[in-house]
């Protein structure tokens, strides 16, 4: 891991983190050109807005005037701003496109892109919402119903019978209608290279309805599990291989009676990729962030990917608890 972080470290560019939510920022000592721009106090918690601030502008660029560097931006999240702002003033952008970003977060899209690459996903319905619908889908049973985006849950809607959500989604908005199975959320936090694919050891997500609160390592998985785990993933990033995704991901899986269900994906850092590099650190394990930066900076760097890929089982503990809000903001990080 030396390597890699003296490889960046020796690189002409300069780092620049957005940081629009202090539960999403992280400390990074190891890297000399590393800086933070924070959100200023009651401003929108927006990347792009936050990067379009003309006084934010002159720093990145009158600091690395003084260094002699080239700027490079991440995001904790991409967006056609961000794109565009980077492309006007020739700046590394450290994120996949906003386009491609958007695509796999679309919960009816991402749906039919599995379905389309014969990946497992719930069985589910893609139509109108209204009541017509509802009871034609539901057989009396409760259902989970999606609209296309949403943050933390809040595209996501518990539905037991028709009252409960027809105040909650606009009549005749697409949405996809699915049953609700019971089991246990798996997380990781992944990296494709161009040596190949790095992921976590899975890790329990802690939900509360369909708000993430916190995760923890280990699962507790048994060998079987943590197999089809790993499998599904390897075969999300051959998936994703054909739309050059490079970089740092996130998935979300459902197990439910020994069955592996892709629940979403999150195409950008991971609300865990902060409490995921500090499990790196202590474990001594190479940094999937720091690979996402040597890799979109296209440093000339190099892994044993054998070795980085054995991770996936080794056995690091570590939990994260962040409560949030009747707004769905976290409020802290235990």
């Amino acid at each position: 891991m030396i390597s890699i972080i003296k490889t960046i470290n020796d690189s002409h560019y300069d780092i620049y983190f957005l940081v629009v939510d202090k539960n999403l920022d992280i400390e990074l000592p190891k890297l000399k050109n590393f800086y933070k721009i924070y959100l200023p106090d009651g401003f929108v918690k927006n990347s792009g807005a936050l990067l379009s601030l003309p006084q934010v502008q002159k720093f990145i660029k009158a600091t690395s005037e003084k260094n002699q560097h080239h700027p490079a931006i991440l995001p904790f999240k991409p967006s056609a701003k961000i794109d565009k702002i980077c492309d006007e003033n020739a700046w590394i952008n450290l994120s996949n496109p906003a386009h491609l970003n958007r695509f796999l977060e679309d919960k009816i899209k991402f749906h039919q892109f599995c379905l389309d690459n014969k990946l497992p996903v719930i069985p589910s319905n893609i139509d109108s919402f209204n009541k017509k619908n509802y009871l034609k889908y539901s057989n009396n049973k409760p259902l989970i119903i999606q609209t296309h985006f949403g943050w933390a849950g809040n595209s996501t809607f518990f539905a037991p019978n028709y009252q409960s959500i027809e105040n909650k989604i606009a009549e005749n908005t697409l949405v996809k209608y699915s049953p609700f199975l019971k089991g246990d959320t798996i997380t990781n936090n992944c990296c494709i290279t161009r040596f190949g694919l790095i992921q976590s050891p899975p890790a329990l997500q802690i939900n509360s309805g369909f708000s993430t609160v916190g995760r923890q390592w280990p699962t507790n998985l048994n060998s079987h599990q943590q197999k089809i785990i790993k499998d599904l993933t390897e075969k999300f990033a051959t998936a994703i291989a054909p739309l050059n995704y490079r970089g740092y991901f996130g998935l979300d899986i459902l197990l439910s009676n020994d069955k592996a269900y892709l629940l979403e994906c999150n195409p950008r850092l991971t609300a865990s990729f902060a409490f995921y590099h500090s499990l790196e650190e202590k474990f001594q394990i190479s940094s999937l962030l720091y690979l996402h930066l040597a890799e979109l900076l296209d440093l000339d760097y190099s892994i044993d990917i054998e070795l980085e890929q054995k991770r996936f089982d080794l056995p690091i503990v570590g939990k994260e608890l962040t409560p949030r809000n009747k707004n769905n903001q976290i409020i802290k990080k235990i």
